[in-house]
């Protein structure tokens, strides 16, 4: 790929209460597939060009001496990946029917308060993500298939807050929040190459997703963590997580999103961890050295972490609810590690 671009950015402060940003840019990248191997080493694609740029803008107000709220806008077109261009570069050089950025917008709201032991921030934000490419490998027999996904968006929205607390000089507590629905706003279809020859394997149909939630990814999450100074050397830590909202992923096999009728992606456990740790400052051979010591998961909870299925329970064989016949994978027990850094 060959890029190139230009960026600018304006900034200005109207006094000690405003200020505000402007920044603004242009891209242009062009991509070319050369095969070595499935093809002649001399046979090279054409070149297509596909143009992209930004414009994002931000404001702050400061309220008193410790609040401020500022509020962030921006929209880009970003050129799309090798598979939206060439939907099967691995064998040939079969271009995409609509070529075309990938289109994300954003709007960001928030309030900070910066107090003498404590502050604080939230936020409340929507991003739109469309005209997405992916691509999802699975396998039908014995023969292995990959699927590219075109025109796929996202919505993600929710609210987020943070804050660092010294109730003494000794101890710090830390916190943070988010509350998040983020889901596909559109439905989409997709085309699927053998990966043996690179021949087509149809295509995928309609996959209705619109306003189903999308997976992988912990949608609310929860931390509080507090760190102790036993002493001008040795500190302790302990920090507590939560995890819930937790979906599966579809799969290119789950027959539940062919119609516009269906349940959803399927919602997993939620999980809480704890984890401790000790810091202990002090000298190695002259220099400063850093040792420390972090159990993770420290009452081995035993949880799912991703599914990559989307299986819903029709009353056969279920763990904590979950069908047992999704792919899923389950999170680390209990692990420990210790470390030394030396600063010279």
């Amino acid at each position: 790929n060959d890029w190139t671009g230009i960026n600018g950015l304006i900034e200005y402060v109207g006094n000690d209460k405003f200020s505000a940003v402007l920044q603004v840019g242009s891209t242009t990248q062009k991509y070319q597939l050369e095969h070595f191997y499935t093809t002649q080493p001399d046979t090279k694609s054409r070149k297509i060009t596909v143009n992209g740029g930004y414009i994002k803008g931000g404001a702050n107000y400061k309220m008193t001496d410790r609040a401020n709220v500022f509020f962030n806008v921006g929209r880009i077109n970003r050129p799309p990946l090798v598979d939206g261009v060439f939907t099967n570069g691995d064998y040939d050089f079969t271009e995409a029917e609509d070529i075309t950025s990938e289109k994300i917008t954003s709007l960001e709201l928030g309030y900070g308060y910066f107090g003498s032991n404590f502050k604080a921030k939230v936020n409340v934000y929507s991003t739109v993500w469309g005209d997405r490419t992916f691509r999802r490998s699975t396998s039908v027999g014995d023969q292995g298939i990959t699927i590219v996904y075109n025109d796929v968006e996202q919505t993600h929205s929710g609210i987020e807050g943070e804050f660092t607390w010294y109730p003494s000089s000794r101890l710090r507590l830390k916190g943070m929040a988010s509350l998040g629905d983020w889901k596909f706003s559109k439905n989409f279809n997709g085309s699927s190459f053998y990966n043996d020859n690179g021949q087509s394997a149809g295509e995928t149909g309609t996959l209705y997703l619109d306003g189903v939630k999308i997976g992988d990814a912990a949608q609310t999450t929860m931390y509080l963590g507090a760190t102790y100074k036993l002493s001008d050397r040795l500190s302790a830590d302990l920090d507590f997580q939560t995890f819930a909202n937790l979906h599966g992923r579809f799969s290119p096999l789950d027959s539940e999103f062919f119609t516009a009728n269906n349940r959803g992606s399927i919602e997993l456990p939620s999980f809480s961890l704890v984890d401790i740790g000790a810091t202990y400052q002090t000298t190695f051979l002259g220099y400063e050295t850093i040792v420390r010591l972090n159990v993770n998961n420290l009452f081995d909870e035993e949880y799912l972490s991703q599914s990559q299925t989307n299986i819903h329970d029709d009353g056969g064989r279920t763990w904590n609810g979950v069908n047992v016949e999704n792919l899923v994978y389950f999170g680390k027990g209990t692990t420990w590690n210790l470390g030394a850094t030396f600063r010279f």
